[in-house]
């Protein structure tokens, strides 16, 4: 796998997962310290999607994923008041 394709497959896992140990990348993706190093350094430094935490966890700093718009969802909307004309009591006549 190419590191531009792994980049991409990193930068997916972590936006949904949010965080996750070096550790477990380099069991998941089969990397060397090295490959996790420069793998680290494009998320952090190169692209700013990514913050390390202690040294040991990478954490996602990217855009968060646009939550998809409800559509079985009622628009409420309260009526208009309704206007009612002027009440007038009649002025007593001359007497």
């Amino acid at each position: 796998m190419k590191f531009e394709e792994l980049l991409d497959e990193v930068v997916e896992l972590l936006r949904r997962r949010g965080r996750m140990t070096y550790r477990a990348l380099k069991r998941q993706f089969e990397l060397d310290d090295e490959y996790l190093a420069d793998l680290r350094d494009e998320l952090i430094k190169g692209q700013r999607l990514a913050v390390d935490e202690g040294g040991e966890v990478l954490v996602w700093a990217g855009p968060q994923a646009a939550a998809p718009a409800p559509t079985d969802v009622p628009v409420v909307t309260s009526p208009a008041p309704v206007q009612h004309p002027a009440m007038t009591t009649p002025s007593p006549g001359p007497k």
